[in-house]
Formats: structure tokens, sequence, C-alpha cells
């Protein structure tokens, strides 16, 4: 196979003639069954995305082919003559899956996401498994969850690793490689995936911290930006990509004040600024 390939017709076209003619079929049997479905490579692999959320992945070794991220327990007696290993179904080209059983094994798939499947496989995280708050920030990252959950809990107060999920053989990701991290940063609950290099962060979406001290803005700018970027009027990326905004709570507070001369003094220093400098602020809210 081609891991390195960019897109699926990058990766179908480095395999053998066999292996490309049963990939070609089963992807024009799943875009037939979800054409919704978006296609993409993730883990090196194809993958059709149903509903935002991996549905199924295509690949092929030297001497087989397979399907991955199916639950083929419940279709013991009629994979008897494949090799199964929890969600993976590994057949020879010249042995192809019957067509009718492809439509029902994706069917199930879909119907697994529809009723609330996160994840992959038997340790699939159900709605509202190990989450106690309505709404919750889940970042997904290319194989960083673990680091991400261990460097912010190391740096915010009051914060914890509450569990974590392993991929298992049915992958997509590496058996016993982390899969989710569960973990509160001060008491605020997020999830993180390992979802492979087909996932980005951008800055339409960030982490926006209310601070209270100047001390504590300097402390945080400095250990989330390490090995990151820092950029203006507070914001910054950390070494993961992930967007935060690190804000002192009172420029809130002066920017809603009724006097608009003052809000606009206080807008036109936070603007020539990177890191917040509260003493800044108040310097140009007190002028005039």
């Amino acid at each position: 196979m081609s891991p390195a390939a960019k897109d699926i017709d990058a990766y179908l076209a480095a395999l053998s003639e066999e292996q490309r003619a049963v990939l070609q079929k089963l992807r024009a049997t799943i875009k037939a069954i979800a054409p919704e479905a978006a296609e993409s490579i993730s883990y090196g692999m194809p993958t059709f995305k149903y509903k935002g959320k991996p549905l199924i992945y295509l690949g092929a070794a030297k001497n087989h082919c397979a399907l991955y991220g199916l639950v083929p327990d419940a279709y013991k007696d009629e994979l008897k003559q494949y090799y199964t290993s929890k969600g993976t179904i590994r057949f020879s080209p010249d042995k192809p899956l019957p067509e009718e059983l492809v439509v029902r094994l994706v069917k199930t798939r879909m119907a697994e996401t529809d009723a609330g499947a996160v994840g992959y496989g038997k340790k699939a995280i159900r709605k509202g498994e190990n989450m106690s708050q309505k709404i919750t920030t889940f970042l997904t990252y290319n194989d960083q969850a673990e680091e991400a959950a261990n460097l912010y809990t190391s740096i915010f107060p009051n914060s914890k690793i509450l569990s974590m999920t392993r991929y298992g053989e049915e992958g997509p990701g590496p058996k016993g490689s982390v899969m989710t991290a569960s973990f509160e940063l001060d008491g605020q609950q997020f999830l993180a995936l390992n979802g492979g290099p087909s996932f980005n962060f951008a800055e339409g979406i960030s982490l926006f911290v209310n601070c209270e001290t100047q001390e504590e803005i300097d402390e945080l700018w400095e250990k989330l930006s390490e090995g990151g970027e820092k950029g203006p009027c507070g914001w910054l990326k950390d070494r993961f990509g992930v967007s935060w905004q690190v804000v002192p709570r009172v420029l809130g507070e002066m920017l809603g004040d009724k006097d608009p001369e003052k809000s606009k003094r206080v807008m036109s220093a936070m603007l020539q600024m990177s890191k917040i400098d509260i003493s800044g602020l108040k310097q140009a809210y007190k002028q005039g």
C-alpha cells in the first residue's frame, strides 16, 4: 500500500491491478450507500466520514485487502470464511466480500453513528459516557491527544486526567495507542481524540482564558506558547496548533464602558499588544 498517498486515487494507483479493482468496487458501493459521506486519507488509508465521524476505512497489504472500523461480531456466521479481528475484516483479492454483505455492514456502521457512537470498535465512546456537563469541547489531534492532555493539566490549576481509551486490533490507530483522553481544566471537561493527519486546527475556534492578574497572564502566555506561536492581541497557538486567547477579565469591562472614548483608547492600546499588558490598558483607559 502507499501510506504517503495524498488522496484516494493516488492510494489506489499504487496497488496491484487486482487489489485496485477490488477496492474501487468497494468504494463505489460505499458511495452509493452513503452519498453524503466525505472521502479522505486518514492513517494512510482511504476513509469515508459520515456526519463528521469515521464510517469505514479501506486498505490493502501485500497479500490481502481489508475493511476497518466495522463490528463483524454481528455477522460471525457470514464471515467465517474470512479473517476477522474485532473491527477488521481481511480478505484476498480473488475472494472479495459479497456486495450485498458490504451494504449491510456499512448500513450497520451508519446506524451506529446515527445512534450516537463517537469512537471505533468495542471501546467506542457513547453520548454522555464519563461526561457530566451538557456540552463538552472535543479536540481532534493527529496522534498527540495524550501529550496535549498532560501538558494542559500541568499548566492549569484544579485540572486532571479523567480517563483514556486505547485502540485495539481493529484500529484504525496502532494497537495500544491512545484513542481518546478525557480531562478537566480548572473544572471544565474536555475530550481529545487521536484522529490521524486528516484533522487540523484553525483560528476560527479558540480557547478563551479569563485571567485576573498580570502574573497569571504572564505564566499562561509563556507555557501555552512554548513550541507554538505568539500572536497579536492576546492570541497564541500552542505546539499542537490549538488557538488560545489569554485575556484579563478587566479588558471586557473597559471595552464595555459607557464612555466611547475610553473604550476606543483601550481598543487602540490592545491592538498594539501581543501579550496583553493590564497596566497598559489601564493607562489608556485613564487618559483624557
